[in-house]
């Protein structure tokens, strides 16, 4: 009879503890609070700041190429190069 009830309770405590791995949330770290942004983690802002690199870059390229060709005239030898780079 013992025994019996010794099998009951493990069977409930496994079933218990199955329930509670499933319904464990699967993300481990630590959030953190920004103002007016809600919750970031480290690889969110990782993530943003690799966005934020390359944002730069592109536009650290883009003011270098300078307003366009109409700017340059059409017989400069940059615009002519960059006539060729883009067909």
């Amino acid at each position: 009879m013992l025994d019996l009830k010794e099998r009951e309770d493990k069977a409930d405590v496994d079933l218990i503890e199955d329930v509670m791995r499933t319904s464990a949330l699967p993300f481990k770290g630590n959030a953190v609070s920004y103002q007016k942004q809600g919750c970031r983690t480290a690889l969110v802002d990782k993530k943003i700041e690799a966005m934020q690199r390359n944002w730069n870059q592109m536009m650290t390229n883009a003011h270098a190429m300078g307003r366009g060709l109409n700017d340059m005239g059409q017989d400069s030898a940059i615009a002519q190069a960059e006539l060729r780079k883009r067909s």
